[in-house]
């Protein structure tokens, strides 16, 4: 494989996986839906969502009433086979509550998902979630 392509293919994977984190921090459902290809099969522990807008009602429904949340995404490892990848990276989702000052809820966990190259672009087709820590923390005054 030409190793520019392969690298803005493992960019452009990178891109959409990064956007997905972006996305439900902006609460932008129409930017989310776009990280996912129309028959994406998504399993957040054991519940499965199938198709972009059953992801995105989802998430809306689970992050709505937080005051303030992020999605950090790292250590992305990307394998490229044509028009398909694998991939799989660390995530740390911080919530902070509305109702209760300082207090957060924290998940830690990894993302495995498998894409393909659709019309020039990379989407999601599954999607797994596996949460290592998930719990409330009370954060300290700055």
């Amino acid at each position: 494989m030409d190793t520019a392509r392969a690298l803005a293919d493992r960019l452009a994977v990178m891109d959409v996986l990064t956007r997905y984190g972006t996305s439900i921090d902006r609460a932008d459902w129409e930017r989310l839906k776009s990280c996912f290809a129309s028959d994406a099969r998504v399993h957040y522990g054991s519940r499965l969502c199938k198709g972009p807008d059953e992801v995105a009602d989802f998430i809306r429904g689970a992050t709505t009433g937080w005051a303030f949340q992020q999605h950090l995404l790292g250590s992305f490892e990307v394998t490229l086979d044509g028009d398909s990848a694998t991939s799989s990276c660390y995530l740390i989702a911080t919530q902070v509550a509305k109702e209760t000052p300082g207090q957060c809820l924290v998940t830690v966990g990894v993302y495995r998902d498998r894409l393909v190259r659709l019309d020039g672009e990379w989407r999601i087709v599954e999607r797994s979630l596996q949460a290592g820590w998930r719990g409330l923390q009370q954060a300290a005054p700055a």
